[in-house]
């Protein structure tokens, strides 16, 4: 590509590349390089470069600290915070996020300013800087920033995992869940929350699970696993 000086767009992306020099097209503008092998990428001679996508690489870090003009850097979530900014103006925003309750604090992305949004999606609402999922399951989110720079983002929804102990699922541990778990073990018929019940972590639930319990919620020093 050395001989594209005056390439603008560039998307290489879902094409297993380990290296990938641009330093001769500094009038890119933007950039789509996801999704291959790249270990790094140097963009230092890219001041120019107003979008940047590199999720599903190999990087560490990112050194954009000479790309002042950067508005956008669309990163995995392990990068989000090893961007070097060459403005505070950089949105940094990860490719997928992690939710188990349905919501994503917006503000926990570097550079991420609500003001900037142009256009915001369907499927979810937004108070502050707080994004929450109108139903608690995966999905994409998409909202525009600026003129034109579109921003699609993974929310991922997972089950909350219930507290060892919380044995009645109510968000609490006591004398209730002692209660029901020595029902279980005794052969009643009632509903246990399973990953609750092995306070003792020996993978198997019986009475040595029931006495841990009690002694925790009468006040022992002892730990739920």
């Amino acid at each position: 590509m050395s001989n594209n000086t005056a390439l603008l767009y560039l998307d290489c992306k879902n094409n297993k590349l380990s290296d990938l020099n641009i330093s001769q097209n500094t009038a890119l503008q933007h950039l789509r390089c996801a999704n291959n092998s790249l270990s790094g990428l140097d963009i230092s001679k890219n001041t120019a470069l107003n979008t940047l996508s590199c999720y599903g690489n190999k990087l560490s870090s990112l050194d954009a600290g000479s790309n002042t003009a950067l508005a956008l850097v669309q990163c995995d979530y392990a990068l989000m915070n090893k961007v070097n900014r060459g403005s505070t103006d950089t949105m940094v925003v990860p490719i997928s996020v992690t939710a188990a309750d349905g919501t994503v604090d917006l503000s926990t992305f570097p550079g991420f300013d609500v003001k900037r949004v142009s256009e915001w999606g369907d499927g979810y609402t937004v108070n502050g800087n707080i994004l929450t999922l109108e139903e608690k399951e995966t999905k994409w989110v998409f909202f525009q920033c600026g003129q034109g720079t579109p921003v699609n983002i993974k929310v991922i929804v997972e089950e909350a995992q219930p507290a060892p102990g919380d044995i009645t699922a109510d968000g609490k541990t006591d004398i209730m869940d002692v209660i029901r778990l020595l029902k279980s073990v005794s052969g009643w018929d009632v509903q246990i929350n399973d990953s609750a019940a092995d306070v003792t972590g020996d993978s198997k639930v019986d009475i040595m699970d029931v006495i841990r319990l009690l002694k925790y919620v009468s006040g022992w020093d002892v730990e739920l696993n």
